[in-house]
């Protein structure tokens, strides 16, 4: 052993220079083959098939298998550019033939190595197989932008919106995005229903539901006083058969049919059917609305506030915030947004009490909304002076009169009012 190689006879030395020639490819050639083909548009079968294309006619890929190479399907990336007849193209060695060309070099190198032949030549048509692949899935994804990158991964945006138009394009075909009102187009649509046969429940019943309003629906919303709409229900059991109605009779009915249509979907008696129920109650109560007249009213805003947060609680975001934007400039016109000066010997404090909380929770929902879905708020700070209301529960207030509360008793509004303390200057993160 003198540091030589020996060899078996008849067997020559593999080299690296000996793989391939260094005349096939040149430096140029390589760095070709390195570089990442650009076309502005790609033929019909390769587009179909998602394979990478290079762009003239015939392509590369079609004028290797022998097919035809059209260009036929309408393109709307802008002006239909120029295909180069492939002639026109400089030859652009691609780097899995280069890999190929190499397999058989060392083939007819190591003739007496079968089982190295058949492995190199498998070896070489997963490599061309699988770099089809990947060039059909990176040409599907750079089809979506004008300026090609040299590598798109999964999280990058152009993956993303590859995704979110794969979603738009199965969205596209339900019946209720083109179906749907322009007011609430993109929310869920609620169950048709017929609202203009619809039966009351027993009275009992009804000031259940009454009570789990009040109680678990809406804790920290609580801008409708709980004494006045047990009046407003006993006076629509009592004259329910009544065809007239007096002015602002329509809009006490629709805040009571939008109490039981929240207060169903709470209810502690689960039913298949309360959906369906509150569907009903949610569908009279508008149906009432569009009937309305006369002058605009505390309850004119009270009742779609209570709409809002109904469709907001039923994912139709959309729709609750074409309402709002109505119910906003309601409460503007009833003035709820300044304060009330009490005439002398003329104090309501059930309505100044009212007024107080149906603007903060309109304050308040609009602020949600904007956040949501990342829009101008409706209600600017410079234009209000409206007070906080008391914390005072419902049965201490009074038309005429306000009940002392016992000391050291805790009030369901206090946390309504931190509630709306925190919308109007929410906790700063960095003390």
């Amino acid at each position: 052993m003198n540091g030589s190689i020996t060899t078996p006879p008849n067997q020559p030395v593999l080299t690296p220079q000996s793989n391939v020639p260094s005349s096939n490819i040149s430096a140029a050639d390589k760095r070709g083959a390195r570089a990442r083909m650009r076309a502005t548009r790609a033929c019909d079968r390769c587009k179909g098939k998602k394979a990478r294309c290079s762009g003239n006619q015939p392509c590369t890929l079609c004028d290797r298998l022998g097919l035809e190479c059209a260009y036929k399907a309408s393109y709307r990336r802008g002006r239909t550019p120029y295909i180069l007849p492939s002639t026109h193209v400089p030859p652009t060695p691609d780097v899995n033939t280069a890999a190929v060309a190499n397999a058989q070099s060392m083939l007819s190198l190591a003739p007496s190595f079968p089982d190295l032949a058949e492995t190199v030549v498998e070896a070489g048509k997963a490599a061309e197989e699988a770099a089809l692949e990947d060039a059909g899935e990176e040409s599907s994804i750079s089809e979506l932008v004008d300026v090609p990158s040299s590598y798109i991964g999964p999280a990058s945006g152009v993956s993303f919106l590859t995704r979110a138009k794969k979603r738009l394009q199965e969205d596209a075909t339900s019946s209720h995005t083109t179906d749907a009102s322009t007011f609430a187009s993109g929310d869920t649509p609620l169950p048709d229903c017929d609202s203009s046969f619809l039966a009351l429940p027993p009275k009992h019943e009804v000031m259940l539901l009454i009570g789990t309003y009040f109680n678990v629906s809406f804790p920290t919303h609580r801008y409708l006083h709980r004494p006045t709409v047990e009046i407003w229900c006993d006076e629509l059991y009592r004259n329910q058969m009544q065809c007239f109605f007096k002015p602002g009779d329509r809009e006490k009915k629709a805040i009571v049919l939008m109490v039981l249509a929240q207060a169903t979907l709470t209810s502690r008696h689960k039913d298949e059917n309360n959906a369906a129920r509150s569907v009903m109650f949610y569908a009279a109560s508008e149906q009432q609305l569009t009937k309305e007249s006369g002058e605009t009213r505390l309850t004119s805003v009270m009742s779609r506030l209570l709409q809002c947060h109904y469709l907001a609680s039923q994912s139709r975001i959309n729709h609750a915030w074409s309402l709002f934007g109505t119910t906003a400039r309601l409460a503007f016109a009833v003035g709820l947004h300044r304060k009330q000066r009490p005439q002398a010997g003329r104090v309501n404090h059930v309505e100044m009490q009212c007024r107080r909380r149906t603007f903060w929770a309109v304050y308040s929902l609009d602020r949600y909304l904007s956040a949501a879905l990342g829009r101008p708020k409706a209600i600017h700070d410079d234009d209000i002076d409206q007070d906080l209301p008391d914390c005072l529960d419902d049965e201490n207030i009074l038309p005429d009169n306000i009940i002392t509360r016992p000391p050291h008793s805790q009030s369901v509004m206090h946390a309504s009012i931190c509630h709306i303390k925190y919308k109007t200057s929410p906790p700063n993160p960095s003390i």
